[in-house]
């Protein structure tokens, strides 16, 4: 799928501001998806990964992907919530989880989130639990801003009855005696991977 026009200087954006907030995105096309994915965990210490199998996700033969790739353990979740949902059981995966995999609902340039609708995830404890977090998400999602997602809200009544879960950046605070730590409140390196973006230039 070839990137939208305008997904070139969105991506700029958020990987400049990403990169403000110590994330890191790149730009991949589909057909070299492994490739990235493999880089991606070549840095990581990942023994158990635990992921959200979205339709996207699916598209992409994400799981076909990481046999190849990962010799480790990896659990693929619905992205639905089951009928009968353990929560003590999803958080107890995720808590043990060196790394999480999931696809945004959207990203925002101009403040490098994510946004995640929790109709198509079972929980937003994803973004709170892992110390790492791989978010891989089409070009066609990337928006400027807030008032550009309020839009498509306002048109197409998409999400209205379905809470959000706004990311951004891995998770770092200073509350303690005035001290900078990583991921006391969610993962602390988070890397997201925007496909078939269409670059300038």
């Amino acid at each position: 799928m070839a990137g939208d026009a305008r997904s070139g200087g969105l991506f700029e954006e958020f990987q400049r501001e990403l990169k403000k907030l110590g994330g890191e995105a790149r730009a991949v096309e589909s057909a070299k998806l492994g490739e990235e994915v493999s880089r991606c965990l070549s840095g990581e210490k990942a023994e158990r990964i635990v992921g959200y199998l979205s339709p996207y996700l699916a598209a992409l033969k994400i799981e076909q992907i990481f046999r190849e790739i990962h010799r480790g353990e990896v659990e693929w979740l619905p992205a639905a919530r089951p009928a009968h949902f353990d929560m003590a059981a999803h958080r107890r995966r995720l808590a043990e989880a060196d790394l999480a995999v999931t696809s945004a609902d959207f990203l925002l340039a101009r403040t490098a989130t994510a946004v995640f609708s929790l109709k198509h995830h079972p929980s937003g404890l994803l973004t709170l639990l892992p110390p790492s977090l791989l978010v891989i998400a089409p070009a066609e999602r990337l928006l400027a801003d807030f008032p550009a997602l309020q839009a498509i809200f306002d048109r197409s009544g998409e999400d209205r009855e379905s809470n959000l879960v706004f990311f951004t950046g891995p998770s770092r605070t200073a509350d303690i005696e005035k001290t900078l730590v990583l991921g006391v409140h969610g993962p602390k390196k988070l890397t997201v991977l925007v496909v078939d973006v269409e670059l300038n230039g």
